[in-house]
């Protein structure tokens, strides 16, 4: 089998093989952010509301509850960027909306991509974003009755 991203390798990883290549994934990352990890969250200026601590397989996570959202910082350089966020494989019938700086950048649709697990989404950030900027402003919050969506880590690369 040939993998011919890291998103495909992710999605059938299994949950071992998730954690053994995250040190991997790091190297290659600007900043990365892991939600429910207190040190992490008070590095990037981590704000929330609504938003659980969970833990699955022993990594700290944020439950975001109807209503509610998660935003924090994270450093950028002045090229194009793409931003991974791990979100739970379990979750059906939720839509999240990514916003950068208050700008849109994505509706993510959670549909049960890898259950009993975690799956990675990737999203390309436009130019105009990071350009002369030094650090960029992320919030995640769901939409109205949709399910509550766990996000577990979040990397800019």
């Amino acid at each position: 089998m040939t993998i011919t991203n890291r998103r495909h390798f992710l999605l059938g990883a299994s949950a071992l093989g998730l954690l053994a290549i995250r040190p991997a994934m790091a190297r290659d990352a600007i900043d990365t952010f892991q939600p429910g990890d207190p040190a992490s969250e008070a590095a990037h200026a981590y704000a929330g509301e609504l938003a659980e601590t969970t833990h699955l397989f022993g990594r700290a996570g944020r439950l975001i509850k109807a209503g509610g959202h998660i935003e924090f910082d994270l450093r950028c350089e002045d090229r194009p960027l793409t931003l991974y966020v791990s979100y739970s494989g379990d979750a059906e019938g939720g839509l999240v909306d990514v916003r950068i700086d208050g700008e849109l950048i994505a509706t993510q649709r959670l549909g049960k991509e890898k259950p009993g697990g975690l799956f990675e989404a990737a999203y390309l950030v436009p130019y105009a974003y990071s350009r002369g900027r030094k650090k960029l402003r992320l919030r995640f919050n769901p939409l109205p009755k949709t399910r509550d969506p766990a996000i577990y880590g979040v990397r800019l690369a």
